[in-house]
């Protein structure tokens, strides 16, 4: 059993960096996580890879993998300086779960990376999550309704302001036709309705957006929303119950 492990190890050694990580992206995809998930560690892998220059195996070093992330820290975001630590952290995760699926595969006989600390991400935080008031919900809610109506008339009092400066102002005025208030008026009640639908289930983004309209119950005075496991974060399905507010928005 031995030897034939070392066989295996001898082999892998061979191979290059790059397909393993292909490799590792398949077995990512076998094991039905999301595709966000998925991309998001064979990203920073293949960003470790190019940054490097690893080639193989024998480049997953804990000199190498330290000194890249802390250039990763360096590198200076547009609007906030250096990167967070939840950032860099991200990617020391995609290390650690690569070298240890490697591991267990027998491609490494140890893990090189176990040392490999995390950042503080408490002493970092770069964005505090807080719960809305209740009348700031109502306040969103509001705003979503009313923003696709002034988006029109903001845009036909420019047009306006332009035809008079050209001077066919006469020949063809500025009106907003009782159909596109009309659409407007949808929009802005499906925005708030969206927006209600997150802040009244607390679903993610991601979960949102593969919700199929057939989970969204609305055949009873209580209403709930269906989350099958393959669109769960936590991979199990799950009953959100809308709240009464919620329930009630003009459709």
């Amino acid at each position: 059993m031995g030897a034939r492990l070392r066989d295996v190890y001898r082999e892998a050694q061979r191979i290059p960096l790059g397909d393993w990580i292909v490799a590792y992206g398949k077995s990512l995809e076998a094991r039905e996580v999301t595709e966000q998930h998925r991309l998001d560690r064979v990203g920073a892998l293949e960003e470790f890879a190019n940054d490097t220059g690893a080639k193989g195996l024998s480049d997953l070093t804990l000199d190498r993998a330290q000194a890249w992330l802390a250039e990763v820290r360096k590198q200076a975001t547009r609007r906030r300086g250096p990167r967070s630590a939840r950032d860099v952290n991200r990617r020391r995760s995609a290390l650690r779960e690569f070298t240890l699926w490697l591991v267990k595969g027998g491609r490494l006989l140890g893990d090189p990376l176990a040392a490999l600390a995390p950042l503080n991400e408490a002493a970092d935080r770069r964005h505090v999550r807080c719960a809305l008031k209740l009348a700031e919900v109502a306040a969103l809610l509001a705003a979503a309704r009313r923003r696709p109506d002034e988006e029109l008339k903001a845009r036909a009092g420019v047009e306006a302001e332009g035809r008079a400066r050209t001077g066919r102002a006469r020949r063809r005025p500025s009106e907003v036709s009782e159909g596109s208030r009309a659409r407007a008026a949808a929009l802005g009640r499906l925005h708030a309705q969206v927006y209600a639908l997150a802040t009244g289930t607390g679903l993610r983004r991601g979960e949102r957006g593969r919700l199929p309209w057939q989970d969204l119950v609305l055949d009873d005075n209580r209403g709930h929303v269906l989350v099958t496991a393959a669109s769960a974060k936590s991979r199990e399905a799950q009953s959100v119950p809308l709240r009464s507010d919620v329930l009630v928005l003009p459709r």
